[in-house]
């Protein structure tokens, strides 16, 4: 929690937005979207899974586990990112805003 704290400390003072992707069964009170925490969501369908989050910032795609499995990743590619960004986008756009 300190370094999640810090880090988003770190991105609002460098006024970077992000969006995130929620499903919509998951409590998210602890991440609220909102101008003042720079973060916009959008919530997918309670049948919609993601056991794996992904980042993607630059030409770089970051995964981070479950908490059970425990694992996280970086994979640098211009191509790579691309296509998550795509399907990122589909995917925002078929989300829905509460």
């Amino acid at each position: 929690p300190e370094y999640l704290e810090k880090f988003v400390e770190q991105r609002r003072a460098k006024q970077i937005w992000i969006r995130g992707i929620w499903v919509e069964k998951k409590d998210v009170s602890i991440y609220p979207a909102s101008e003042e925490h720079l973060r916009k969501i959008r919530y997918a369908p309670e049948w919609f899974s993601v056991p794996v989050s992904f980042y993607i910032y630059k030409n770089k795609v970051a995964f981070i586990s479950s908490a059970e499995e425990s694992f996280g990743a970086v994979i640098e590619s211009t191509d790579f990112t691309t296509t998550l960004r795509s399907w990122f986008e589909l995917l925002w756009l078929g989300s829905k805003a509460k």
